[in-house]
């Protein structure tokens, strides 16, 4: 897996976009928790599952989910911040930042940009083990 400077160095590539909607209902704590940050704004939102894929051109992504009672969260965040930067934390560490393409109202989202495909995998896994999420 790479470094921590080395994911940062990539952050000005990523990209989030709203994909296709896969809303789960979550109860309690079935479901991680990670932080979105986009200026003076931080919310945390319960995260459904995160997976790694590839976009129609192959370009590898990350795709995220979140709890249907998280996605009115991630959509007044992201209508706020489109064309800036907003950063997914884990523990108070970024672990990217990603500049809004467009408001995501589904609660699913995608982030492209600057990954290789091996990059999205260890991602994704480590998304969903910082969120407690098991297969």
């Amino acid at each position: 897996m790479h470094s921590r400077r080395t994911m940062l160095s990539l952050v000005s590539a990523f990209v989030f976009a709203a994909a296709t909607p896969a809303l789960a209902i979550c109860n309690g704590n079935d479901a991680g928790r990670i932080a979105l940050a986009a200026g003076d704004r931080t919310e945390v939102v319960a995260l459904a599952d995160a997976s790694p894929s590839f976009t129609q051109s192959g370009q590898p992504t990350i795709n995220l989910s979140l709890c249907a009672d998280s996605a009115p969260v991630l959509a007044s965040m992201t209508r706020e911040a489109v064309g800036q930067q907003i950063a997914l934390t884990l523990d108070g560490e970024p672990v990217w930042n990603a500049v809004v393409a467009q408001p995501i109202l589904g609660g699913a989202l995608q982030v492209t940009g600057g990954f290789t495909a091996d990059e999205v995998r260890d991602l994704a896994t480590r998304l969903r083990e910082a969120a407690g999420l098991t297969d």
